[in-house]
């Protein structure tokens, strides 16, 4: 939580910058692709307003658009309705909208949403970890609102105009991006598995599938058996990925194998992945990988202790990282830590 002293400073500058606008008559940013195709940065060990965990691969497919505001900007605090009925707009599309509180607590952008009534989700970003990952565009006058466009394949599509993304600029970005298996003509009790299955939530999906494949209405259980045999499909390319990865990139073999054997459950095709898992899982390799995932986790400890601007909450991020690189140097999750690590002090000293 920002101190009062902050709180009072940054609104009297905000408020400055504000007339000066209106007096001046800035221009709106317009939109920039710049950095299209750069791989997108994942959100760091945190917490959202919903009590969600997300994470770029739950958007795989589809787009994600992050937005980042400054909670004491009141001019863009007058955007927000106008910003909540563009994602009611787009509710039904193959499209997220995810907020970003740089330098703010849970309780801050809970708090924010409430009172702005924003029906997404927000990640409170206390230490800027996420916005300095994203800092293409600083804060300024005539950029007090940022939207990131994040492509179907986890890339950065682009940058949306200012003041507010315009509905040809979604379109436009929503173009490429379509549904897995909505509109395919399944019968309309699938409706709830199917929104799992395509947001990528296939364990919950596929759990809520199975007994509709033993429906007493012989239509809805043909039905249920087309789609879950479409997804032991997309299951089966899984492994076949987890194969080719599986001397050079063990940590996405053992991810894919671990989703097959997760989703599948009980499934011949889910047998098919118990031998290699346990080979995997005997190697150096990934054996120092589990133990760093496992050291990662606890960032969620440490980041939940963190109040916004806390300079001592940041270097002991930092340290946290660099002990974790240091213990299990090379592996994936080291490299994480890393670059995380790096983005909390410099945001830190940069705020």
């Amino acid at each position: 939580m920002r101190t009062l002293t902050n709180s009072v400073t940054t609104t009297l500058i905000w408020a400055a910058l504000i007339a000066l606008w209106s007096i001046l008559g800035a221009a709106p940013v317009a939109a920039d692709h710049t950095f299209a195709g750069i791989p997108a940065a994942d959100f760091p060990p945190g917490a959202f307003n919903d009590g969600g965990h997300y994470k770029l691969a739950d958007f795989q497919g589809k787009l994600l658009v992050l937005f980042f505001y400054e909670d004491s900007c009141p001019n863009c605090a007058g955007r927000m309705p106008a910003m909540d009925a563009i994602f009611q707009q787009y509710k039904d599309k193959p499209v997220k909208f995810i907020g970003v509180g740089p330098h703010d607590s849970l309780a801050d952008v809970t708090g924010y949403a409430a009172a702005h009534k924003l029906h997404v989700p927000i990640f409170a970003d206390p230490l800027g970890i996420m916005s300095a990952a994203y800092n293409r565009h600083p804060i300024s006058l005539e950029n007090v609102i940022q939207f990131h466009v994040i492509g179907p394949d986890g890339r950065e599509a682009g940058f949306l105009g200012i003041p507010l993304p315009k509905p040809e600029e979604i379109d436009r970005a929503l173009v490429p991006v379509k549904w897995k298996y909505k509109d395919c003509g399944y019968e309309q009790r699938l409706a709830g598995a199917i929104d799992l299955l395509e947001w990528n939530q296939y364990e919950a999906g596929v759990k809520a599938l199975r007994p509709l494949l033993k429906d007493s209405n012989k239509t809805v259980a043909a039905s249920a058996q087309k789609l879950y045999d479409a997804v032991k499909a997309e299951g089966q390319a899984w492994k076949d990925k987890a194969d080719k990865n599986l001397d050079s990139d063990p940590a996405s073999a053992y991810d894919l194998y671990t989703q097959v054997a997760a989703v599948f459950s009980g499934d011949d095709l889910a047998k098919s992945v118990d031998e290699p898992l346990k080979k995997l899982k005997s190697t150096k390799a990934m054996t120092d990988e589990l133990a760093a995932r496992q050291m990662y986790g606890q960032l969620y400890q440490v980041l939940a202790k963190v109040n916004a601007g806390d300079k001592n909450a940041a270097a002991q991020v930092a340290k946290f990282c660099a002990d974790l690189a240091a213990k299990y140097p090379g592996t994936p999750t080291a490299t994480k830590a890393q670059q995380i690590g790096q983005r909390a002090g410099s945001a830190s000293a940069g705020h």
